[in-house]
C-alpha cells in the first residue's frame, strides 16, 4: 500500500502485543524493545527497512524509520524519514524506502516511536545504497506557457523533499512552489521564447518533457502621432484614448482613439487646455478626464472632461492643488489623484464635481509613481527621481494605506495595469503581483532596455503599452511603437 510518504507498508503479524525501547525506563515504555533489523534487500529502486516492536506501545502517536549518512543525525528532526502518525497495531514492520538515497553511499538506519513525551529509537544498522527509482513524468498541466506562470508536473517518484529534487527548464533552474511524490508545482523562469526540455532531476536521475515558452507581448499598430514620452491615456467602453506628452522639440495636445478589434488609430478632438508636460488622465462614468501638469515655471490646476458621443471637451472645477507627474486611479465611481510633488491624495466625485482630501500617502515617493487596482483596493508605488521600491495598498472603505512587499527593483516613471486578479508593473523588466500571496513574479520583458515615461492601459483582459523613451549613447530616443500583453498566450496556429 503506498502511503502519503510514498512508501509501501507491509504489516505482518508475528506475535501479539505492542512495543517500545529498553533505553528509556519511563512507565509508558517499560519492558518494551524496538529492534531495527539488518537491511538485506537493496536495489536501485530503494531498500526494504524492517523493525520489530515488542511490548506495550499503546501510547505511541507516530513511528517509522530515520536514515542518514551521518550517524549523529538520526534525530526526529531529520527530513530523511518515513513516519506513520498512528499507534502501531502489529509488531513487525517492513517498509519500502524509495527516496532520499544517493547511490553508492553508506547510510545509518534506525526505527523509532514517539509519544507525547519522548522519542524512542531502536538499534542502528548500516547499509550501502544503490540509489532510488528514477522520476517519471506522466503529464503536465499544459505544454506551453509564459514566464512567471505556474505549471503542474504529474508523475511518480518525485520525492517529498525539497533538498533532493530540482526542476530545470532548458539550462535554467525553476522555482519549486510545492512538491509531493506525484505532483510538482513550478514557476516558469526567465528563458528564451522557444521549446525547452522541462526536466525533473533527483539524485542524479532525470525525466524530461518538452515545454514551449511564449512571449506575453506582441506588436500592434504603431502610434500615428509624433514620437513622444509622458503621454496619458484613458479607456471608454472598448476604445483607448491616448495623447498629449512631449519630446525634445515639442509639447503635444493631440489625442488619438485606438480600436483593438480593427487595430487602427483615429485622431479625435485635441485636448483644449494649454500644452504642457506631465498631465494625468482617468475615465469616470463614461467620460475621459485630462489635466494638471506643468510647463516650468507654470503649474496647471485645470481639468477637462471628454465626451466620446459628441467628441467634445468641457472644463470642470479646478483641482485644489498644484501637481505634476501625479498618479491616478478610479474605484467605486470616484477618482483619486495624488503624489504630484507631495504626499497628498484627493478624491473626485463627478456627481458633485467636487474634490475631497483623503489620507496622505505614507511612503517615501512623492512623484512619478505608478498604480493599478484589484477589486476594491488600489496599489501605488515606485517613483521619485532615482527610483523607489516601496508599494502600498489603499483601502477605499476606510481610506487607509498598508505597505505590501517591495517591488523587486527601483524604478520610476513605469507602466502598470491589472488583469484579472493580478497587477503588472515595470519599464523594461516586467513583473506580476499576486495579491493572494503578496509576491512579485517576473514575466516577459516589456522591452530590452529600460523605457521611461511610457503609457499603458487595458481593454478586455489585455494590457497595452507604448511610446516613452530610452537612453542610447547619452541621448534620449523617443518611441512610437505599441505592444499588447496577453497574460495567457497560446501557440500560433
Amino acid at each position: 500500500m503506498k502511503n502519503i510518504f510514498f512508501t509501501t507498508l507491509i504489516l505482518i503479524v508475528l506475535i501479539s502485543g505492542f512495543n517500545c525501547n529498553e533505553d528509556f525506563p519511563f512507565d509508558e515504555f517499560r519492558n518494551t524493545v524496538i529492534t531495527t533489523k539488518p537491511v538485506d534487500i537493496i536495489t536501485d529502486s530503494g531498500i526494504i527497512a524492517k523493525a520489530e516492536f515488542i511490548g506495550d506501545f499503546s501510547r505511541v502517536t507516530e513511528y517509522g524509520f530515520i536514515w542518514d549518512q551521518d550517524r549523529g543525525n538520526l534525530t526526529i528532526d531529520n527530513t530523511k524519514k518515513v513516519v506513520f502518525k498512528e499507534t502501531p497495531v502489529l509488531n513487525f514492520v517492513e517498509i519500502n524506502i524509495n527516496h532520499s538515497l544517493l547511490p553508492n553511499e553508506v547510510y545509518y538506519l534506525r526505527a523509532f516511536a514517539v509519544t507525547e513525551n519522548i522519542f524512542v529509537s531502536g538499534n542502528i544498522v548500516i547499509f550501502k545504497s544503490k540509489g532510488i527509482s528514477a522520476p517519471i513524468i506522466n503529464s503536465i498541466s499544459k505544454n506551453y506557457g509564459s514566464i512567471g506562470e505556474e505549471v503542474i508536473i504529474y508523475g511518480d517518484n518525485f520525492i517529498n523533499n525539497f533538498d533532493t529534487a530540482s526542476i530545470i527548464l532548458g539550462e535554467v533552474s525553476a522555482n519549486t512552489n510545492n512538491i509531493t511524490n506525484t505532483e510538482i508545482s513550478v514557476t516558469i523562469p526567465l528563458v528564451p521564447f522557444q521549446t525547452h526540455d522541462l526536466s525533473v532531476r533527483i539524485l542524479g536521475k532525470t525525466s524530461s518533457v518538452s515545454f514551449t515558452v511564449l512571449d506575453n507581448w506582441s506588436d500592434i499598430s504603431d502610434f500615428p502621432g509624433e514620437r513622444r514620452s509622458g503621454a496619458v491615456s484613458f479607456v471608454i467602453s472598448d476604445y483607448a484614448y491616448v495623447g498629449c506628452g512631449n519630446n525634445s522639440n515639442y509639447i503635444f495636445n493631440d489625442l488619438w482613439r485606438y480600436d483593438p478589434v480593427l487595430n487602427i488609430w483615429s485622431r479625435i478632438a485635441d485636448f483644449p487646455g494649454e500644452p504642457r508636460n506631465n498631465l494625468i488622465a482617468f475615465e469616470l462614468d463614461g467620460k475621459g478626464y485630462i489635466g494638471l501638469g506643468e510647463k516650468y515655471p507654470i503649474y496647471y490646476q485645470d481639468l477637462w472632461k471628454y465626451d466620446p458621443l459628441t467628441n467634445s471637451w468641457e472644463q470642470i472645477n479646478n483641482f485644489p492643488a498644484n501637481m505634476y507627474k501625479a498618479v491616478s486611479f478610479v474605484i467605486n465611481s470616484s477618482a483619486y489623484i495624488g503624489l504630484g510633488g507631495s504626499k497628498e491624495f484627493w478624491k473626485y466625485s463627478s456627481e458633485s464635481d467636487s474634490w475631497e482630501k483623503t489620507n496622505n500617502y505614507p511612503g517615501n515617493t512623492d512623484y512619478s509613481a505608478t498604480s493599478f487596482t484589484i477589486d476594491n483596493y488600489a496599489y501605488v508605488g515606485t517613483g521619485n527621481y532615482s527610483g523607489n521600491k516601496e508599494f502600498f495598498k489603499f483601502n477605499v472603505v476606510n481610506e487607509d494605506w498598508e505597505q505590501i512587499t517591495d517591488f523587486p527593483e527601483k524604478i520610476t516613471d513605469g507602466i502598470s495595469f491589472s488583469l484579472n486578479e493580478y497587477g503588472y508593473v515595470g519599464y523594461g523588466k516586467f513583473w506580476k503581483y499576486i495579491s493572494s500571496t503578496n509576491k512579485w513574479v517576473q514575466t516577459s520583458d516589456f522591452y530590452q532596455r529600460n523605457r521611461y515615461s511610457s503609457v499603458s492601459f487595458k481593454i478586455n483582459g489585455r494590457g497595452y503599452a507604448g511610446l516613452g523613451y530610452y537612453w542610447y549613447n547619452s541621448n534620449k530616443v523617443f518611441c512610437n511603437d505599441f505592444k499588447k500583453f496577453n497574460p495567457n498566450p497560446t501557440p500560433e496556429k
